[in-house]
């Protein structure tokens, strides 16, 4: 995950940030909360502040206790989920991908998104199911629009 600097090379903290800079924190956060280092409370808290930050040191603070690394891991875009006979469970602080595909016979597959952090906009999912259950337990603000096949 890359952190995002009090400034960019050599400029002060006090300089104002652009809204590249803040969609970049933004970013930084949401991929923080999918790897379990943030809660989805701390997450909207931070994503709260960083899009209303008008310097680069406000935005600095809000990455400040999260570790450096070469680059941020993109969320994937298709998650495949197999299971016969069997129970699958996606639950906590899961980075949802754009897609899923579940294929499940003679067995329950869950999807909890309380606390799932959702960097895209809709999330697809392909469902073949034989003689199981499908549950998909959302929060508030989270819309389920079923496609006929």
């Amino acid at each position: 995950m890359m952190r995002a600097e009090p400034a960019r090379t050599g400029e002060p903290p006090g300089l104002r940030a652009s809204d590249t800079d803040r969609d970049r924190v933004v970013e930084v956060l949401t991929i923080a909360a999918g790897d379990g280092r943030l809660t989805p409370a701390e997450l909207d808290e931070r994503v709260e502040a960083a899009l209303t930050a008008r310097t680069l040191g406000e935005l600095a603070v809000l990455t400040a206790d999260l570790p450096e690394e070469a680059g941020p891991a993109p969320a994937k875009e298709v998650v495949r989920i197999e299971q016969r006979g069997a129970a699958a469970t996606r639950s906590g602080a899961w980075t949802v991908p754009r897609r899923m595909e579940i294929e499940s016979s003679w067995g329950d597959v869950t999807l909890d998104f309380s606390d799932a952090v959702i960097p895209y906009g809709t999330l697809r999912i392909d469902v073949e199911m034989r003689a199981g259950t499908l549950r998909l337990i959302t929060r508030p603000g989270v819309v389920w629009t079923p496609t006929p096949w």
